[in-house]
């Protein structure tokens, strides 16, 4: 482990700060969006001014991999791959 100097102090906390506000700005983009979203009802498009507002349903099909290694583990092995990331945070 590694020990910060002054100037990577002062990023972390400003960092944690703004994902403070960042998270206040979410829940208020969340409660915008879900009283558009009442609003509109059943409706898919909405002009509000000079915005046009779409809540259309979208289709997508998704392969279910518990159930295909459950079923067919040889062919879930056969087409799954290693990935690796590195996680940033600060706690």
């Amino acid at each position: 482990m590694c020990h910060a100097n002054d100037r990577m102090e002062k990023a972390a906390k400003e960092l944690m700060d703004l994902k403070a506000m960042q998270d206040e700005l979410q829940a208020m983009i969340d409660r915008l969006t879900e009283e558009i979203k009442e609003y509109m009802g059943d409706e898919e498009d909405m002009l509000a001014g000079t915005y046009l507002v779409t809540y259309r349903s979208v289709v997508s099909f998704r392969v279910d991999t518990a159930a295909l290694k459950k079923e067919l583990p040889d062919v879930a092995a056969l087409y799954s791959r290693r990935v690796e990331a590195r996680r940033f945070q600060i706690k």
